[in-house]
């Protein structure tokens, strides 16, 4: 069986897995990138980098490398009573210097990413590498993992192991952390079509009355369009082939009515939100999705996910330069990180309720209870949750992993 040696092993190429490889990488340690998939593609994942997550690519020094990257810039969003406007956003309310969301493939952001670590000499990336299990000491601390490597077993022998590989987590079901709430109600349909002329490229959330649609700009001109239902509903949008999103979809925008009887491509996510008891333990780190599935409501995902990376970095970097890789010294991380991810997926949960909801009354009750909130100091607070959710601790342990 051949042997892999590094510093930390990173399961998971997603934003949160490259973006922490790329930072290890640069402070010298030997870093070994697992990725389970054959490819990078990553069809509706998170591709909203919101203005705090520009914020900390500027701290890093990489704002240049990021604008650099095909994309389209979102500086604002409404959400809609069937066609009436009922609230207006603009993210340039929170913040003059970083005023607006980009909206980017994920493929592409990774790809750039990977291009910039490879140039290391003390990294190494695998595709095609499904870890089967978690290597322990005879302490049961985790020093690795076994994983397949070009059809190969392997053994991959780390100080610390780091899993960030997503929803659907290899490293967490192998891990001895514990689910401490798995939240599932409701689900998404998405498909892209391209966007309406006359429609300006903003964030939108129109109310229909009970299946709703989010209307997401995506780069270069096309718009990504989610339709909203609970579990309960899921045979019968299915049994009736998607007709009913095609109907409600052509109720709004009659224009696109080649592209939606046209439309093939309808695939479901399941609206979940799932929280741990613990990230962290002697040799092991979750991050991102792996550690806590976050809901689309506010496209924030993949911005926690790359502010626990970079937070994780200057964890490890620590860890591994005083030579402790125990969850004492690791726990840093989870302190910093956990309530924040606790507390947005609380809110995001809360926000669903209203959404995803199949009461009349409540239904009846939304737009009322939005045009209130548009004109209390309410709403600002709730856009700097999702758009800002970066506390400024980042701050400083940003600057330690450039």
């Amino acid at each position: 069986m051949e042997h892999i040696h590094a510093d930390v092993c990173v399961v998971g190429a997603g934003p949160a897995g490259a973006i922490l490889a790329l930072l290890l990488a640069k402070q010298g340690h030997k870093v070994v990138l697992l990725e389970r998939a054959a490819n990078l593609e990553r069809d509706y994942r998170g591709e909203i980098l919101q203005p705090s997550t520009i914020r900390l690519f500027d701290q890093l020094g990489m704002s240049d490398f990021l604008f650099n990257l095909p994309h389209k810039v979102i500086d604002r969003g409404g959400i809609y009573d069937r066609d009436k406007r009922i609230m207006t956003f603009t993210m340039s309310e929170l913040s003059d210097e970083y005023p607006h969301a980009l909206q980017m493939n994920q493929a592409v952001l990774l790809n750039a990413i990977l291009r910039e670590v490879e140039k290391f000499s003390n990294f190494s990336f695998h595709m095609r590498a499904p870890v089967s299990k978690l290597l322990k000491d005879e302490t049961g601390k985790v020093v690795g993992v076994y994983a397949m490597v070009d059809k190969n077993v392997v053994t991959v022998h780390a100080k610390i192991t780091v899993g960030s590989d997503g929803r659907h987590s290899t490293v967490r079901r192998l891990s001895p952390f514990q689910i401490a709430r798995n939240h599932h109600r409701s689900n998404l349909i998405w498909l892209t079509v391209d966007w309406p002329e006359h429609l300006p490229h903003e964030l939108m959330y129109m109310l229909t009355g009970r299946n709703n649609l989010f209307m997401i700009p995506k780069f270069p001109n096309k718009m990504q369009i989610g339709y909203t239902f609970t579990k309960e509903e899921h045979a019968r949008v299915k049994q009736g082939q998607h007709q009913e999103i095609r109907d409600l979809v052509l109720q709004y925008f009659s224009d696109l009515k080649p592209q939606m009887d046209a439309a093939t491509e309808f695939v479901k996510l399941e609206v979940i939100s799932l929280t741990l008891d613990h990230w962290v333990t002697d040799g092991l780190v979750l991050i991102g999705d792996a550690a806590h599935v976050m809901t689309p409501i506010g496209v924030i995902g993949i911005n926690i996910a790359i502010a626990d990376a970079i937070n994780a970095a200057n964890v490890i970097d620590r860890s591994i330069r005083d030579g402790d890789y125990s969850r004492t010294a690791l726990v840093k991380l989870e302190h910093e990180r956990k309530p924040l991810a606790d507390e947005i997926q609380e809110l995001q949960i809360r926000i669903e309720s209203l959404i995803f909801t199949t009461n009349s009354f409540v239904s009846a009750m939304r737009p009322h209870l939005i045009k209130l909130i548009s004109r209390t100091p309410l709403k600002n607070r709730l856009m700097k949750k999702f758009f800002f959710p970066v506390r400024n601790e980042l701050k400083s342990a940003s600057r330690n992993v450039l």
